[in-house]
């Protein structure tokens, strides 16, 4: 005896055996107990048919993940194709079956490494993917060919191509700043961590000097040798009081330290290949003066008047400052003009000797004093004159004045650390 099923097309059996029995070959129990009654059989069908109709839903039936997700009423099966389209969406397939280019766990550790920071917080894989999208975006190539880019170097879109350019550093010093030893500030300069662009006269040769550690210690008054506490001084120099300029080097075999030199023009120790000067220590009396550095400019702890001309005449003069030799610096210089008896007006002027020798007079001056019947004094701080190459600037009055003098003190100088060279 049979009972009809769900019929054709609906993926069920259309006929069911009353008498088949479920136990694979195995002979029934005499009761016949196994055996499935026709009529419950039919009311089960019954009930599938009527469930498979409410849900639309049907076994033969193919997913579909082109279906628009909306809010609209719909059976289960197309809201469940309305998910596979969602789904399809977010691995970024061409089907809901393909399998995802990224994980969320990959995802969840890439944030991860964002909010950590750390070496893989940004990939290589992720920059260049998008900077091909940017570029695609902008109207360039569909197709781009990702060329060498070796570490280090900056990426470059040649035509349908992204290639590696070696990035080009200018000038610059950051840190690095000076100061006296604690132990023996009389020969001896530390030195604090910070990074300068190498001295190169060809600009694509230059390189990046990391200080990474400090070095401490340096003395001038013993030959050089890598690291701290131990002797600084070029080779085949010889200690005297003076200007010693403080060069950031690479040594020969890449790691960074530092040196004094009297010149400019030396033989880097250690068989270095880069260097950049970072700063000067004055040597006087037999003992490096005392100074505070911060950035680009130096201070003495004890200002110098560097002098006192009386009746300075009216040619112009060159006057030392306390400042190192061998470079342009602008000088922290307070400037005084003082007449006794100032029954005349008087004029004087301080000039960069890379200017005109000019004349002080009614019309450019940098200090004036009115008629008076007592001691008159004026003064100003100059910071807008650059010495020469020997530490010097000039000085002019206006007429020959036994009542007259001029004074100078120096309170430290100022100079662009980058641009030195």
């Amino acid at each position: 005896m049979s009972v009809l099923g769900a019929g054709a097309g609906s993926g069920y059996p259309t006929a069911i055996d009353t008498r088949q029995t479920f136990t694979n070959g195995v002979n029934p129990l005499p009761d016949d107990s196994t055996r499935i009654d026709s009529e419950a059989m039919n009311d089960a069908l019954d009930a599938i048919v009527k469930l498979q109709t409410e849900l639309g839903i049907n076994p033969s039936d193919a997913a579909d993940d082109s279906i628009t997700p909306a809010d609209a009423a719909a059976t289960v099966l197309v809201k469940l194709n309305m998910i596979l389209t969602r789904l399809k969406e977010i691995i970024s397939g061409t089907d809901w079956k393909d399998a995802v280019s990224v994980t969320l766990n990959a995802l969840a550790a890439h944030r991860a490494r964002h909010i950590a920071g750390g070496a893989d917080a940004f990939l290589s894989t992720d920059l260049i993917e998008a900077i091909v999208k940017r570029i695609q975006e902008s109207g360039g190539p569909t197709t781009l060919a990702i060329g060498s880019i070796p570490d280090g170097q900056f990426v470059q879109r040649s035509g349908a191509s992204l290639i590696g350019v070696p990035g080009t550093v200018i000038a610059g010093v950051t840190g690095l700043e000076t100061s006296n030893n604690g132990v023996d500030p009389t020969n001896d300069i530390d030195v604090a961590v910070g990074a300068a662009i190498s001295d190169d006269a060809v600009v694509t040769n230059r390189a990046i000097l990391n200080l990474v550690t400090a070095i401490t210690g340096g003395q001038l008054d013993a030959t050089w040798a890598a690291g701290s506490s131990v002797g600084k001084r070029v080779l085949g120099q010889t200690l005297a009081d003076g200007t010693w300029h403080i060069f950031l080097f690479r040594r020969s075999a890449g790691a960074i330290d530092w040196c004094f030199s009297n010149s400019f023009t030396f033989t880097i120790p250690d068989g270095g290949d880069k260097k950049k000067w970072i700063g000067a220590a004055l040597r006087s009396a037999g003992a490096i003066r005392l100074f505070d550095q911060r950035h680009d400019t130096w201070l003495w702890d004890v200002p110098v008047q560097d002098y006192n001309a009386t009746n300075p005449g009216v040619s112009a003069t060159l006057r030392a400052l306390t400042v190192p030799t061998g470079l342009k610096v602008t000088p922290i210089h307070n400037a005084v003009l003082i007449d006794a008896s100032a029954a005349l007006q008087r004029f004087a002027i301080w000039t960069s000797p890379d200017q005109a020798d000019t004349a002080p007079g009614t019309g450019v001056f940098t200090l004036v004093i009115p008629p008076s019947t007592s001691q008159m004094r004026a003064s100003t701080m100059l910071n807008n004159i650059w010495t020469d190459t020997s530490a010097q600037i000039r000085t002019r009055l206006d007429a020959t004045d036994a009542n007259v003098s001029l004074q100078g003190i120096t309170w430290g100088w100022q100079v662009d650390r980058a641009e030195v060279r």
